[in-house]
């Protein structure tokens, strides 16, 4: 059987956090200014996709396929603070990347107890 907060489905809390978290990164990059010029601008674009506009679509796709989510999210994430290592002091990458990372990798373990939730359930042979 799978866990509960409040009566939700755990699999279900998990999943509508993701929509969430993505959400808001993307409305985040959308918001914030950027300034791409230089010879840094193909870290900056790589940065803001990855960053920030890739989430929301790896969050969505978890609904279908949580594993391979899990596994684009923490790409994304490992990208973003590449590109941003590339352009940015050490000490700035270090707070983004406790902002942006905390939360990514929570939700990346997330999925993969999705994933291993629903293999459980198909298992058993339950819908």
């Amino acid at each position: 059987m799978d866990r509960q907060i409040l009566g939700v489905s755990l699999v279900n809390v998990i999943l509508t956090a993701g929509i969430g978290w993505g959400a808001l990164t993307f409305l985040w990059g959308l918001i914030s200014s950027f300034v791409f010029r230089g010879p840094d601008i193909l870290s900056g674009l790589v940065a803001l996709v990855f960053g920030y506009f890739a989430v929301l679509p790896i969050t969505i796709m978890a609904f279908w396929r949580p594993r391979p989510s899990s596994v684009c999210l923490l790409f994304s994430f490992l990208v973003l603070v590449s590109a941003l290592l590339r352009v940015a002091p050490f000490r700035y990458v270090i707070g983004g990347a406790l902002v942006m990372g905390v939360p990514t990798a929570t939700l990346a373990l997330g999925y993969s107890y999705v994933a291993r939730a629903r293999t459980r359930i198909d298992a058993k042979g339950r819908p």
